[in-house]
């Protein structure tokens, strides 16, 4: 039997770093959205703080990020086969000016890269989709909303626990999966072509 996906979501901020492990293979009766299952695992992976991201210190804070992120999802024997992440993006408002000077922008989006890059995901298996693509240009509360329509009385109780990062990290995988159903990435259609195919 082919193995499914196992898919990590991160979600990157300066303070912390949500994350998300999806396995397919654990997924009960076709319901992707249990939170409760075994397929799902979450949490929040917080940095140390630094009030500007200095490129000569940048390496350590990716260092970190990916140490405890492989702590973090080890324990679920799980090694994941597919990544999604935000794509950290430029604002052109006040926050994302500040943003931009202190090099929050540049700084999260090679995080982002080191992680990917040091789990060995195939490039095939990267989706990284900024947040207007992925959510729309919504605040952070309607995301919130919209984890508790989708993963019901579960999510009622925990978006009074997680962090924002942490149910964006959900959301992406949500996202994610929403694609994966619907066979709209790139990998998918060529598996469905090499079917065809004698």
């Amino acid at each position: 039997m082919k193995e499914l996906p196992i898919l990590l979501s991160i979600d990157p901020s300066v303070r912390n770093l949500g994350w998300c492990l999806v396995d397919l293979n654990k997924v009960e009766d076709d319901n992707y959205y249990d939170l409760d299952s075994a397929a799902w695992s979450y949490g929040i992976i917080q940095m140390k703080s630094t009030h500007q991201i200095d490129p000569s210190i940048l390496k350590y804070r990716w260092e970190e990020a990916c140490r405890k992120l492989a702590q973090a999802i080890d324990v679920y024997e799980s090694d994941p086969t597919y990544f999604a992440s935000e794509w950290p993006t430029f604002f052109n408002s006040m926050k994302g000016k500040i943003a931009a000077t202190q090099n929050y922008t540049i700084g999260l989006a090679s995080m982002v890269g080191y992680i990917a890059a040091h789990f060995d995901f195939d490039s095939e298996n990267i989706a990284l989709w900024t947040p207007q693509q992925w959510k729309g240009s919504v605040p952070k509360y309607v995301t919130v909303e919209k984890f508790k329509v989708v993963f019901g009385r579960k999510a009622e109780k925990l978006s009074q626990m997680l962090t924002d990062d942490t149910i964006d990290a959900i959301m992406i995988a949500r996202y994610w999966l929403q694609l994966y159903e619907a066979k709209k990435f790139r990998w998918q259609l060529i598996e469905e072509k090499g079917k065809l195919c004698p």
